[in-house]
C-alpha cells in the first residue's frame, strides 16, 4: 500500500462559474478579518439566531451536542471588558492603566460577540474526546459561513485569558466545560489583504494499494 502526493496535473478543478454554484461561491470566498476591521453595523438578534442554526447542523456523533453559544449583547460588553481587564491586572501587576484599557476594549471592539463552550463526554464509550473537539470545530466552521452568507465579516479568537478561572466563572462555564474562543462579528470597515490559499497538492494525496 503507498500514498502518493498529488501532481499539480491531478488538482481537482474548483468550479469557475460562479453563478452556477453560488454555494460555493460562497465556501470559496471566505477568510477570516480581524476585529479591528470589523465594525457596525453587526448582526441582528435574529441573524445570531441563524448563526448558531448553522453550528446545529454539524455532524455530531451519537448526537452528543458537545457544545453552547453564549451571546453576549453590546450591552454586556462593558461588563466583559471589566474582566478582561482584572484578568490582565492579576497577570500582570505592572500593566499600565492604558494596557489595562485596550483589554477592556477588546471586549468591545466588534458588535457581535459569541462564546464557544466545549461540553465534553470525557468517558462516552463510543465518541473519543478528539471526535467531540472535531464536531465542534465544524460547528464553528458553520457559523463563519454562516456569516459569511449574511454578509458580515467574522474571526475566531482566543489567548490564555480564556484559561482563567475568572473567566469562566464570569461566563458560568463549569468544571466539565471549556471556553474554546470567541467569535467576533461584524462589517468589514477597512480593506485587508487577504492570504494566499495554500496549494491543494501540498495537502491531498491519493491512496492506491
Amino acid at each position: 500500500m503507498a500514498i502518493r502526493a498529488i501532481t499539480e496535473k491531478q488538482q481537482p478543478v474548483l468550479p469557475e462559474d460562479d453563478d452556477q454554484n453560488p454555494f460555493l461561491d460562497g465556501l470559496f470566498s471566505r477568510y477570516s478579518i480581524s476585529p479591528k476591521r470589523l465594525g457596525e453595523p453587526g448582526p441582528s438578534d435574529a441573524e445570531i439566531r441563524q448563526i448558531v442554526s448553522a453550528a446545529l447542523t454539524a455532524p455530531d456523533h451519537c448526537a452528543l451536542k458537545p457544545w453552547r453559544f453564549i451571546h453576549i449583547p453590546q450591552s454586556e460588553m462593558p461588563a466583559l471588558g471589566d474582566v478582561f481587564a482584572s484578568i490582565k491586572g492579576r497577570r500582570d501587576p505592572m500593566a499600565s492603566p492604558e494596557a489595562l484599557q485596550r483589554e477592556r476594549d477588546r471586549a468591545a471592539a466588534t458588535p457581535g460577540l459569541i462564546a464557544i463552550v466545549a461540553r465534553l463526554r470525557t468517558s462516552h464509550p463510543r465518541v473519543p474526546v478528539y471526535e467531540q473537539y472535531v464536531s465542534i470545530g465544524a460547528a464553528i466552521q458553520n457559523m463563519l459561513l454562516c456569516v459569511h452568507g449574511l454578509g458580515y465579516g467574522a474571526k475566531m479568537v482566543s489567548g490564555l485569558k480564556l484559561q482563567d478561572p475568572a473567566m469562566a466563572e464570569a461566563l458560568n462555564v463549569g468544571p466539565w466545560e471549556r471556553l474554546i474562543g470567541f467569535l467576533c462579528i461584524g462589517t468589514q470597515s477597512v480593506p485587508q489583504k487577504r492570504r494566499k490559499r495554500p496549494e491543494i497538492a501540498d495537502h491531498l494525496s491519493i491512496w492506491k494499494a
